[in-house]
């Protein structure tokens, strides 16, 4: 992960990027770098690299073709272009590629590297910051990231979570297994509570997603729904709010502790 925001930060410094409309000129960006971008039929994927030498080309599904998917798919590609010389034809890149943000398989451990590449490319820290600071959690503040840099949800949400001063998390999930993984802030690691693997409990929101509908509020939930709890905090809340999609199975929640016992000075 190291190396992959070193990267991002030398192409954010060679081409001076001080604003999300430079970020607009992406497919320029590849260009000077030596990979080209093209839009093509594609089946099965959203996004390939092609490699030769020093060269490679960035083939990007010509149906996400002005969509906000794509600029992340073109920054992840650029990521694997740049930080994996050791490929030897070509990479494929589906929905399992670009939600792979913390696998520790070796097999998903580039995928995760150029997700990394990508989020550190599209969303600098030095312009996300000020847009958040100061401002209480929740998705209408991960949207305004999404919509201002032109990422996924899920990766802005991961962004934020990782420049908030808050104590959140965001956990990602599915109907078919429950928890798939989680990213913590800063503040929330330094509470100290963990975050269950398994099943979702029938106390979360993504429960209810999952099996009916969400409101998509933020709602105040039992903290023992979402934290391993000693007995003394079992009475505790914290808060949530959900995105679930049931065309591809897969949904985050972004929890939230707000204040009170859960909080550790």
């Amino acid at each position: 992960m190291a190396l992959a925001k070193t990267k991002a930060k030398q192409v954010i410094d060679r081409f001076q990027i001080d604003s999300p409309e430079i970020l607009s000129h992406l497919e320029e960006i590849c260009w000077e770098l030596g990979a080209p971008v093209r839009y093509v039929p594609m089946s099965g994927a959203d996004a390939r690299l092609t490699m030769t030498g020093e060269t490679g080309i960035i083939s990007i599904a010509a149906s996400d073709k002005g969509k906000p998917k794509s600029r992340f798919s073109i920054a992840h590609e650029l990521g694997h272009f740049l930080l994996h010389k050791d490929i030897s034809s070509a990479l494929i890149c589906g929905q399992n590629e670009m939600r792979c943000w913390f696998s520790k398989q070796e097999n998903y451990a580039r995928e995760s590297d150029a997700n990394e590449f990508s989020s550190e490319l599209l969303m600098p820290d030095f312009l996300v910051t000020p847009t958040i600071k100061d401002k209480r959690p929740n998705f209408s503040l991960i949207d305004g990231i999404s919509e201002t840099f032109g990422a996924s949800t899920t990766a802005a949400a991961i962004r934020f979570t990782a420049l908030t001063k808050e104590a959140v998390a965001i956990v990602a999930y599915n109907k078919s297994n429950g928890y798939l993984w989680s990213a913590r802030s800063k503040l929330f690691i330094e509470q100290n509570y963990f975050i269950p693997s398994g099943k979702l409990s029938s106390y979360t929101l993504a429960h209810d997603a999952v099996n009916s509908s969400d409101s998509g509020t933020m709602q105040s939930i039992d903290a023992t729904a979402w934290l391993n709890l000693p007995s003394w905090l079992a009475e505790e809340t914290i808060k949530e709010q959900t995105r679930y999609s049931r065309e591809y199975d897969f949904g985050i929640s972004l929890l939230w502790l707000d204040s009170g016992k859960l909080i550790r000075n």
